[in-house]
């Protein structure tokens, strides 16, 4: 099993109004409502898991660009004090 996490994000783009699915900074789709790309990246994050035994994550983020949600697929992260 390889211990490396995939790591997709789900990121809203100003110029197309838009939400882009990236993984490594490569675009894999876009998105009209947020919405509708958190449930897809979830199935296709679920299923690199259950599937493959691929650990991934997926980072949603706000118009901000903050980090509102993280999910991990697979074995956590380590947890640590703080």
């Amino acid at each position: 099993m390889n211990t490396r996490r995939l790591i997709y994000s789900l990121r809203y783009a100003p110029r197309t109004r838009s939400w882009a699915a990236r993984r490594g900074g490569r675009l894999l789709d876009r998105y009209r409502a947020k919405d509708e790309g958190i449930r897809r990246l979830r199935i296709f994050c679920r299923a690199q898991w259950s599937r493959w035994g691929r650990l991934a994550q997926l980072r949603i983020f706000g118009k901000n660009g903050r980090i509102q949600t993280e999910y991990t697929y697979g074995k956590d992260p380590r947890r640590t004090r703080g």
